[in-house]
This record gives C-alpha cells, sequence and structure tokens, in this order.
C-alpha cells in the first residue's frame, strides 16, 4: 500500500513540475487613432513574451509572441484603411509544444514605432500616419431624367407605342418545270437534195 501510494505521489509531483505554461491566445486586434498617429492594440488573455524588428521589402514591423496562438474567430489578414498602413497580417508559426505567433504590420513606408505594454498584450503606437476618414458618400443624381410628379402625371398624355409585327416571308412563285434543250433530229441525205 505504501508502494503505491508513493508512485501515486511521484507522478503527481511531476506532472506539476513538467505541466505546460497555459498558451496565450491573441483575441482581439483593435485599430483606433490618436493625435500623434495609429495605435494598434493587442489584446490577449494574459501577459505576453515578445520580440519586434523592422523589415524592409516591403516595409513591415514585424513582432513575435512566444508561447502565444491566434483565437480562431481572428482573421490571418486584416486590411487598414491608413495612409501609411497597408494591413497586418497574423501567422501561426513553431510547434504546438513551442508555438510562435507573428504579427506583421504592413507599412508603405519605413515608420518608427513605439510598444506600450498592457495588462493583457501591446499597444503598436506608430507617429505621423491616419486612419482613412470615411467621408460621406455623395447622393449622385441621374442624369437626363425628368421627374414627373403626380399633378404632372395628369398632363401627360399617353402615346400608344408602334406595334412592330413579326416580319414573314413573302411567298415565292414556284420555279417554272424545267425544260429540256432538244437538238433537231438529223435529216437524211436524200432529202437535202
Amino acid at each position: 500500500m505504501k508502494k503505491s501510494s508513493f508512485i501515486i505521489l511521484c507522478l503527481f509531483i511531476s506532472t506539476l513540475l513538467f505541466a505546460q505554461e497555459p498558451v496565450n491566445l491573441l483575441k482581439n486586434v483593435n485599430i483606433s487613432s490618436d493625435s500623434n498617429g495609429v495605435v494598434i492594440g493587442l489584446d490577449f488573455n494574459g501577459p505576453v513574451s515578445f520580440t519586434s524588428m523592422k523589415l524592409t521589402n516591403p516595409y513591415r514591423i514585424v513582432l513575435d509572441f512566444t508561447d502565444c496562438k491566434k483565437s480562431g474567430v481572428l482573421k490571418n489578414l486584416i486590411k487598414v484603411a491608413s495612409d501609411g498602413i497597408k494591413e497586418i497580417s497574423i501567422s501561426q508559426m513553431g510547434s504546438d509544444s513551442a508555438p510562435l505567433l507573428r504579427v506583421n504590420i504592413i507599412t508603405a513606408v519605413d515608420l518608427e514605432f513605439n510598444i506600450e505594454p498592457t495588462d493583457n498584450g501591446i499597444n503598436v503606437k506608430i507617429a505621423g500616419v491616419k486612419l482613412a476618414q470615411s467621408a460621406p458618400q455623395e447622393k449622385e443624381e441621374p442624369q437626363n431624367v425628368v421627374e414627373v410628379t403626380p399633378k404632372q402625371q395628369e398632363e401627360v398624355k399617353s402615346e400608344p407605342s408602334p406595334v412592330v409585327s413579326e416580319a414573314k416571308p413573302e411567298p415565292q412563285p414556284e420555279p417554272a418545270p424545267a425544260v429540256s434543250e432538244t437538238k433537231p433530229e438529223p435529216r437524211p441525205e436524200a432529202a437535202r437534195e
């Protein structure tokens, strides 16, 4: 009995010692603007460990998050309506035991950025760019259209539209029966003289 209790206790302790830390999930990506530029908020379900770098061709800010995965509801590609930021791509790398989440912020030009940690993620602040304002769309007026009011409808006379009947081919006269050409029969020589 003591031996089996000891084995169970050892298994329990080894499970606790070698258990993996829970993986953080990227739950949400928020894009907003402030007076200095654009703020991209990356929200996880806990504190994160990451590295950042800038690369060219194309210009981009690369963020690698260790022991993190993307929530299934997030898209892999997020288009950004901005004068300097094109899109954000999110890709899963690494293995199941050591997941790595990469977030690429693709930019039009080389941009400076600052990262501020939050309780459960980070805010990437990019100065000097703006989000595109969704301008109110102008109502396009149809051209060459006359508006008819109910009073004018009484005055409008409807004319019957011309009826176009389907053209039927005219009957063709039947061709005359073919006439065979006959040659005169040769006359006997005696008759010629």
